[in-house]
Order: C-alpha cells, then structure tokens, then sequence
C-alpha cells in the first residue's frame, strides 16, 4: 500500500493483510495517512527478514531450473514501475518462455509476479498466454498464497485478453502445486470487494479492535498495548473469543470486571470454566500489581494449584516419581531447511556421583540427522531398560512429533519409539501445568512458567525464533569458513548450545518445583 499524488494504490499483498487482520490493514492504511500521528511500528524481525533471504534463494533456485530446462528467460529490470510494466508487456509480446519479477496492474492495484510462464493457448498475444507462478518457502499451499496468485491473475488477464486456467506454487520442499484458477477467483472477487469497501469507509477515528484477531502484522507492540490501557479481557491466558462474547453479553467487558464477577451462571459458558477464567484473570491482576510496585525486576507470579479430582488423570496427578536415570530433553529445529532440520538434540541427566550433566548431539545435513536421532533413542532406551521407572520430561510436542517424524523418515528406532510412547515414558510437562495449575501470566509458555523457580535468563540467544535466525548466520559464515563445525570453534554454536542447555536445565528445575508443589498438596501419582 502507497500513496502517490494523494491516490492509493494496492498490492496483492495488501488483500491477504486483510484477510488475516483488518486491524493491521487499517493500520497500514493509518501511518500512511497520517505519520505524524502514528504509533511506531514493530522493530525489524531478524526471522523474518531470515526467511526473506531464503525466500529470495529459493526464487533464484528455481530460475536456474528454468534455464537449465533451455527456457529462455527474462529478468524485468527498471527504474520505475512504469519502465518495469512497459518492459513486461515486450516480454510477453515477445513470448519469452519465463518472465521473472513482471508488474502487472489494473485500476488502483499493481504488483511483482514471481514469474510468469508461457503455455498454450490463444490470447490476445497469440497462440499462447500466460500463468502465474510463486515461489514459497513454505512446506504447504496456505489461503493466503492463493489470493495472492488470483489477485496476479486478475491483472494479467487485463493485458493478455483471457485468465490464465492454473496458479502454479512453488513449494520450499520442491514440490510443485497446481490449483484451477476458477475454483478460488469468487472468493478473491468477494475479498477484493470488502477490501475496497472498507478503504473507502476508512475513518482515522474507528480502529478495529485488536483483539478480535490473532495476527497484528508488524503492529503487535500497539495492540498489545491498547488491549492493556483498556483492561481487555483477551489478555486472560486460554480465554477464546467465543467466551469472550459472552461474558460481553452478560455485562462483563473488562480483565477486573472478570476477576471480580460473582456469577456463575453464564449463557454459553460451563459454570468449571467461568470459575476458571475467574481465577485466572484475579491471579493476572495481582501479578500485575506486584510488577508495579517491584522495586526490581525479578517478581514471581502468583499462581494456584489445581487439586484434580480423585483418581482423575490430570495436572500432578500425572507426574512421576524421580528416578535417578531421568533425562531432560530439548530440541532445536531448523524450518528453513527444506522439510526442517532438527540440529540440535540436548539432555540434561545426572551422573551416578550425583552431579548435573548435559549432553548434546549435534546434525548439520540429513546423514548427521540421521545419526543424532538413532544416538539419542538408543541412549534413552537402553536407559529405561535399566530403570523402567525412568522418564524423559520435556514441554509441549515439539520432542515427541519430531521423534515420530524421524521416524517415518528413516526408517530406523520404530520399535524404541513405539515401546518408549506405548509405556508412557515421554512426560509432557506443558499438559501438567496447563491442568495442573493457574499462573499469573498471559502464557503458558516455559519462558512464562519459569518465573516461578529461577531468575532471569542471560543467554545470548532468547527465544526459539532467535535460535533459528542465529543458526542461519552460522550456516550462511561457515561456509565462507569464517566459523567452525563445533561449538568448541565457533562461537555461534557454543551460544546455541548455551541457549539448548538452559532450555534443558529449566526442564529439569521445572520438574523438581511440579514435584515440590505435588507433596506439598498431598497430590499422589
């Protein structure tokens, strides 16, 4: 979206923006009619502009496939979007096999198609026309990618007389996709018609309200701001947007108006859950306050813990006793390799003098991978053959879907895993704490969790998605040599490995502070 001598115009972009969030749409709309006014955007995301880069790879990939097939291809090249279009239009004029980065426009809308590309069929051009085709890095065809393509089509139809039949995608995996162009165009025509219509209704002075969306484009900063001057109640950790509805239509609109409520009975919502949410949006609130009037950084949470009802198989009723062969596991994937790549595999344990260890096995390519994976399964399982009350303790399914992905890759450890997942060795620790009890967070993400029993982290690397932006640099020096293949030579991989082994490190913690919580309240197994 840009303005040029007070007129607007659109990108193909600028209608999955919409679709996915009005609110960052309006937004986009606002800093450009108003700068002066606007709120800052959201800083630069290093993943991002990561993926960016790999996406621009992966376009290039595809040229060479093109011209090594002895397609005879162009490059559009220009200095202004007019010279561009006027350049695409000779192209195709010229039936050029492959067009790449034409522009393409029709009334307020333009854009950049990754490439366009010749096949049969008469046109305005002759006896051939054009289809669209983009390049994503994505493992999927998404929604959004095939608006973006119709939004494409609908403009090369203006100059080459007829809609192209197909939308071609690109996939990063090397798959190819193809999708008939008339079984997603009424949806596009639909979308594009609301997108208008609420450009030209825009008014400064009626934001859509955040919270009615998960996606906030590069506004999340604002948002997350407006929805805490207003005391949102979509700030509740777990709460749903249909819940949200209906503690509206009972009267309560605001965080303390929830935390406050003596009723129980609410249309639409079981009488467990508005306790619940209750609770959680009166612990959220105390937190809040202590963080107002700490005098330093560091403030636990408050939280409760949840009593499960006898003989259910819930919260620390699903916590086992210790075992001095448990392990803590971890694991550091890599999406943009093409079908991801899990690079780093950590364990925290204990050594039989008692002491706390870390283990990890490091897999830069598939073979590594490969051997990573067998290494580890072989080690836990010969583990749990010793001791059959051990555990491998990790948070959420990360570990156990890429155990099972792996598995199916190669072919090997089928019977490890399977006894392993079958016995219930694998002990999820996010399912404990999500039933087991309510936290003063607005997550429950392990970052979140472990305010509760130990300070601050101080690792280089902070969360999952700066762990997949600082292995891309490393990948991307070492192979200009500028870094070394373990993390004893490389100063990147010794702050992953740092990082890793923190991640480990607060499983393990976590794990004794869920077990002192669970003899402290006389919670059995």
């Amino acid at each position: 979206m840009y303005s040029t001598n007070g007129q607007l115009f659109y990108s193909p972009s600028d209608l999955t923006c919409f679709m996915e969030s009005p609110f960052a749409s309006w937004m986009d709309r606002y800093v450009i009619e108003y700068p002066a006014q606007a709120p800052a955007a959201d800083p630069p995301d290093d993943l991002l502009q990561a993926l960016a880069k790999q996406g621009l790879a992966h376009e290039q990939a595809i040229e060479k496939k093109f011209v090594q097939q002895g397609l005879d291809f162009i490059a559009i090249q220009g200095q202004s979007s007019v010279e561009k279009r006027t350049a695409t239009w000779q192209a195709m004029r010229a039936g050029i096999a492959v067009i790449a980065q034409a522009r393409l426009e029709i009334d307020e809308f333009g854009g950049y198609s990754d490439f366009l590309v010749r096949v049969p069929g008469s046109s305005s051009l002759g006896n051939y026309h054009y289809e669209v085709w983009d390049a994503k890095l994505a493992a999927r065809a998404k929604p959004s990618f095939l608006i973006q393509l119709c939004g494409y089509a609908h403009m090369l139809e203006a100059v080459q007389g007829r809609r192209p039949d197909s939308l071609t995608i690109a996939l990063g995996t090397g798959e190819r996709l193809q999708f008939q162009t008339h079984a997603c165009y009424a949806y596009f025509h639909t979308l594009q018609r609301a997108f208008l219509k609420a450009q030209s209704a825009f008014d400064p002075h009626q934001p859509p309200d955040p919270a009615h969306y998960a996606n906030w484009g590069n506004w999340s900063t604002y948002a997350q701001q407006q929805l805490l001057e207003r005391d949102h109640m979509f700030q509740v950790a777990t709460i749903t947007q249909t819940q949200i509805k209906h503690l509206h239509n009972a009267g309560l609109t605001t965080m303390t108006q929830l935390a406050q409520t003596k009723l129980d009975h609410i249309k639409g919502i079981a009488p467990a859950i508005i306790t619940r949410l209750q609770r959680q949006a009166a612990l959220q609130l105390r937190t809040h306050q202590r963080q107002i009037t700490a005098t330093n950084k560091t403030v636990q949470p408050c939280f409760e813990i949840l009593q499960p009802n006898p003989g259910q198989q819930t919260g620390l009723a699903l916590l086992p006793p210790h075992s001095p062969l448990d392990v803590f596991f971890d694991i550091e994937g890599f999406p943009l390799d093409s079908g991801g790549l899990e690079y780093l595999w950590g364990a925290t344990f204990f050594a039989s003098n008692g002491q706390r260890e870390f283990k990890a096995l490091w897999a830069h390519n598939r073979e590594q991978e490969q051997q990573a994976f067998e290494a580890f399964i072989g080690w836990v399982f010969k583990r749990w053959q010793q001791d059959p009350s051990m555990h491998i303790y990790h948070y959420a399914n990360y570990e156990i879907a890429t155990c099972r992905k792996l598995m199916g890759r190669y072919g090997r450890c089928e019977d490890e895993v399977d006894q392993l997942l079958r016995n219930q060795v694998f002990v999820d620790l996010f399912k404990i704490v999500k039933t087991g009890l309510l936290l003063g967070e607005p997550r429950y993400s392990i970052k979140n969790v472990e305010r509760l029993y130990r300070a601050q982290r101080d690792t280089d690397v902070g969360n999952g998605s700066d762990s997949v932006v600082v292995y891309e640099q490393w990948r991307a020096l070492h192979a200009i040599g500028e870094q070394g293949d373990t993390w004893q030579t490389s100063s990147i991989l010794n702050s992953l490995r740092q990082y890793n082994m923190d991640d480990c490190h607060s499983t393990q913690e976590l794990t004794v502070w869920l077990r002192e919580q669970q003899i402290k309240h006389a919670i059995p197994y």
